[in-house]
């Protein structure tokens, strides 16, 4: 099992650097997005996930396949570190605005994304 977990580790940190670089070079702005739709989108995945594998049977059938998809792709995917070190460095280049949207917004449309997708998932 935790062979798999580091597999789906590898593959979310490569999503993850792959799809900050593409969103990066493509969107010139001071506000972090390639953290903001990562994060927002791996709630999203993990609340289709949750819901679709929970609704058959979610600790035998689907335990080989969800904690190396939830702990290690989307744990390697989403970061909690890199949201926490932008948003000191907005607040540092004295961007409180900037951080608090950044804050409300990663929380909020996090939060929504996941019961989105739970609901999709049903």
């Amino acid at each position: 099992m935790t062979l798999w977990i580091a597999v789906g580790g590898f593959l979310g940190a490569i999503a993850r650097y792959r799809l900050g670089l593409w969103i990066g070079n493509r969107i010139g702005s001071p506000f972090p997005w390639p953290t903001w739709v990562i994060n927002v989108s791996g709630a999203f995945a993990l609340g289709v996930w949750l819901s679709t594998t929970h609704a058959t049977v979610y600790e035998t059938a689907w335990h080989h396949v969800t904690h190396p998809f939830t702990t290690g792709f989307l744990g390697a995917y989403t970061t909690f570190s890199t949201f926490s070190v932008e948003t000191v460095q907005l607040l540092k280049q004295k961007a409180g605005g900037t951080a608090g949207l950044y804050v409300v917004s990663s929380v909020l449309l996090s939060l929504l994304a996941l019961w989105i997708g739970f609901e999709w998932g049903r």
